[in-house]
């Protein structure tokens, strides 16, 4: 049974995070927990369950490093879920929908901080944010999806709650998709935005001539500089001296070459 269920709106006091170079932002809704978005690794667990994506007008050379988000479980005070991590997914968009997938890092580090309490028997709300080591670094201005699926133990003798995301307080048209475990790879519109803050975090990048966000260091990150140094984008500076010139790109091919 899907214990995780969309939280009943009361009153409440909104934590809000507050991130370095914020590229895109959906604020919550108050509530405690959204449509189910889990993943049970444990030894005879459930396995991959459902999914949860959303929407956002990405912009060419944004360097994703820190995911913020919300969410929660339908459970009683002092049985709320033990999240192992959480796996975050970037795909392109196909027509209103999730496309190719080009992003997946899975993190197992992050922080939570409860921001609501409500519903019938006081369930809880929670703020997350992740870090992404290397970032995500957005290839084209295009709509594109963000997944963010949490990691927990569930089946195989261990029962933890479902966890699920919050939802906006606001809506940006398409609505967010979901898939379920029996329909796999058939993301379904729904009803409402979830909430996420998507910034550059106070990480740098891990690797410099890593550009594209696609694990690896190679001729796409390289036509990428190439076109970056072509149209005069600052994000081309990559000696970061205010100009862009033939220093920068030979810096560039110095560190390309040397790899990461």
């Amino acid at each position: 049974m899907v214990r995780c269920i969309t939280g009943v709106l009361v009153s409440a006091t909104l934590f809000s995070t507050a991130s370095a170079n914020d590229f895109y932002r959906q604020d919550p809704a108050n509530s405690f927990s959204g449509l189910s978005s889990q993943d049970a690794r444990n030894p005879g667990g459930l396995g991959w369950f459902s999914e949860v994506a959303d929407n956002f007008p990405a912009q060419a050379g944004w360097s994703i490093g820190q995911v913020d988000f919300w969410g929660g479980y339908a459970s009683l005070p002092g049985d709320e879920g033990n999240t192992e991590g959480f796996t975050i997914r970037f795909y392109t968009d196909n027509a209103g929908t999730p496309g190719t997938l080009v992003f997946e890092q899975d993190v197992m580090s992050f922080t939570r901080e409860q921001y609501f309490v409500g519903g019938p028997f006081d369930w809880a709300g929670y703020a997350y944010s992740v870090d992404l080591d290397p970032p995500f670094v957005v290839p084209a201005t295009e709509e594109m999806w963000i997944s963010v699926v949490a990691l927990l133990a569930r089946g195989g003798g261990v029962d933890e709650p479902q966890w699920g995301w919050v939802a906006a307080a606001t809506f940006n048209n398409p609505p967010f998709a979901h898939q379920w475990f029996f329909s796999p790879g058939n993301f379904t519109e729904q009803s409402n935005d979830v909430s996420f803050v998507l910034s550059e975090g106070s990480a740098a990048p891990t690797c410099p001539p890593y550009l594209n966000g696609e694990g690896v260091v190679d001729a796409d990150d390289f036509f990428l500089f190439l076109q970056l140094f072509a149209d005069g984008d600052m994000r081309a500076d990559f000696n970061n001296d205010g100009v862009i010139d033939a220093d920068d790109f030979f810096d560039f091919l110095a560190a390309f070459a040397a790899g990461c």
